[in-house]
């Protein structure tokens, strides 16, 4: 791990307050132990890898340290968020109205509680498949 100039020693710190956590805790989040996060918070930099999945965290509140986050990866904001195409956004659409036409709402309507739906089953890990399963299995 190489030491971080000192000009970039708060991003951890910084993606830490945003995140609500503590530099150590923020390591084992990653991956990392917690004598890792003590050695980032002294200015050593995270690898690239984590630098990236940093800045996908830290994106949705502060814009600005993700682009920071980002560039210390070596990478970009644009690489790590790619825009869907066309096809999928097509797709997106196409499954909002079937969604929009079961409940009789504007797609407008459905979009948010979508939206929202599927960020949690991301954050629970489950797949599209067992959460059709799990939604079409008969109720006890």
């Amino acid at each position: 791990m190489a030491l971080m100039a000192k000009s970039e020693v708060p991003l951890v710190v910084a993606v830490a307050r945003i995140l609500q956590t503590t530099p150590n805790a923020l390591a084992r989040r990653y991956g990392a132990s917690s004598r890792t996060g003590t050695r980032w918070n002294a200015g050593r930099t995270p690898s690239q890898p984590v630098l990236a999945a940093m800045a996908r965290d830290v994106f949705a509140k502060d814009k600005a340290l993700a682009a920071k986050l980002a560039s210390a990866a070596e990478t970009t904001l644009e690489s790590l968020f790619p825009k869907p195409s066309p096809t999928a956004v097509a797709l997106a659409d196409a499954v909002v109205c079937a969604a929009a036409d079961a409940m009789q709402v504007a797609p407008s309507a459905v979009r948010p509680a979508l939206i929202a739906a599927l960020a949690r089953a991301k954050s629970l890990s489950l797949t599209l498949e067992a959460l059709q399963a799990s939604l079409t299995a008969e109720r006890l």
